[in-house]
């Protein structure tokens, strides 16, 4: 099967580069996710690569990526194997980190984040789902390798990725867990003791919305678990860039039903917690 990506290199950028990986959502497509995410701005500003993978069209001709959603159990498509591929193929290409290597992506996107850290964590030093869950068909069976940095943001008002999951699987996708589950996953497999809960600040008052972080640690280690909660957020990437040309641009500003926190920036965020997995690294070197 031929698969297509898109990758950023910014001039500059040096051998040993970090690589991110940009998953789009379901319908969505690679380019899109490059133009609204912000990710190459950060690239510019921090020196490394971005690719934005491309899904292949299942039977009603929409991209998506394969987490085992209800309407895609039938398809064969390995989308674990691409990503083993892609990063390969990019790491030749480009002489990668290959202690530098991330995932993250919007809903689709999130959830295929998720599946990376569950079955290929020996590719990935960290990932930043945004919107995103885990399957109850392979989070049953996650098995990572080693401990998991991991970012996750939700809305709590998100009605296509529920914040409480599906359990009953009312909406048709299959059965996701809720959020607080997810979290809590994480928190015990990375074995981490302590927690703090912060608001921060309502940049603007205007976007009926506050974000709250919940962050995990440990004292013995340096793996950390962050969960963004954006209170009254909806399905979408916060900090989106909006382009007239971008059919996201409609979608998120009059069909979300929720509006748009502008309090953070998703991609400045995931960036800074891989900045930071990085140099954890780098000092217990």
């Amino acid at each position: 099967v031929e698969r297509h990506y898109l990758v950023y290199v910014p001039d500059s950028v040096k051998p040993n580069a970090p690589l991110v990986l940009v998953f789009h959502g379901y319908t969505g497509t690679a380019r899109q996710t490059m133009a609204y995410s912000g990710m190459n701005e950060q690239a510019d500003k921090h020196q490394f690569i971005v690719a934005y993978p491309q899904g292949t069209e299942d039977s009603k001709g929409y991209p998506f990526f394969n987490v085992e959603y209800s309407m895609h159990l039938d398809n064969e498509v390995d989308d674990i194997l691409y990503t083993r591929l892609l990063v390969a193929e990019l790491s030749r290409v480009y002489e990668l980190n290959p202690d530098a290597i991330f995932a993250t992506g919007m809903s689709n996107g999130g959830d295929m984040s998720y599946l990376l850290a569950c079955k290929a964590s020996d590719l990935f030093s960290g990932i930043a789902p945004v919107a995103g869950t885990m399957m109850n068909s392979w989070a049953e069976n996650c098995d990572p390798g080693g401990m998991m940095p991991v970012l996750a943001i939700h809305g709590t008002h998100d009605d296509i990725t529920r914040f409480n999951g599906d359990p009953e699987d009312k909406d048709g996708w299959g059965k996701y867990l809720a959020q607080e589950d997810i979290m809590d996953y994480w928190i015990f497999h990375n074995r981490l003791e302590k927690y703090r809960s912060l608001s921060l600040p309502d940049v603007d008052p205007d976007d009926d919305s506050r974000v709250r972080l919940k962050e995990y640690w440990s004292e013995d280690h340096d793996i950390k678990v962050l969960f963004y909660i954006v209170e009254n957020g909806g399905h979408d990437w916060p900090g989106m860039r909006y382009t007239w040309w971008n059919p996201l641009y409609y979608f998120s500003r009059y069909q979300m039903g929720f509006g748009q926190t502008r309090d953070i920036d998703s991609s400045e965020l995931i960036w800074k917690f891989f900045s930071t997995v990085l140099s954890e690294r780098g000092r217990q070197r």
